[in-house]
């Protein structure tokens, strides 16, 4: 059964696994750069930005009648310092019906096990952090796009 997504089911789903998140550190961990979008806006930080984002998302996909799960995204396969973790940081490129493509911005963050969140460019050890090491994002921008 197809559902429709509002963006305020969207917006409760986000909060809701933030919260969870934040308190039992539940995190997907990715093998690849390659995710649904459903897992990515998981671990979007709720801000006005990701609010704009999340109605656009809804707006296309009940047009499409997808679901966040029916959805592909990509992100940058962390290399060089941060090659001990496992799951896609930003930017992100999201692929739509009808060649449509959302590529996504964000500053990456990394959940310590304290459940604070620092910029990944601050975080250190990362071989002494429990796998996986979890990350959230913060939306800064984002463009749409036909694909040729």
């Amino acid at each position: 059964m197809n559902k429709i997504i509002t963006s305020s089911n969207i917006a409760i789903t986000v909060a809701t696994s933030l919260t969870i998140f934040a308190c039992f550190f539940p995190f997907v961990s990715l093998a690849d750069d390659s995710l649904t979008l459903k897992q990515l806006l998981s671990s979007v930080q709720t801000s006005p930005q990701s609010e704009k984002l999340i109605n656009q998302i809804s707006n296309i996909l009940r047009s499409s009648k997808k679901n966040t799960e029916q959805i592909q995204c990509t992100g940058t396969k962390p290399n060089g310092r941060y090659s001990s973790i496992s799951t896609a940081i930003a930017p992100f490129d999201c692929h739509f019906p009808n060649k449509l493509i959302v590529t996504i911005k964000a500053t990456n963050f990394v959940i310590l096990p304290s459940g604070r969140a620092i910029l990944i460019e601050n975080a250190k050890n990362f071989n002494l952090m429990p796998k996986p090491i979890p990350l959230s994002y913060q939306i800064t921008s984002w463009s749409w796009k036909k694909a040729p």
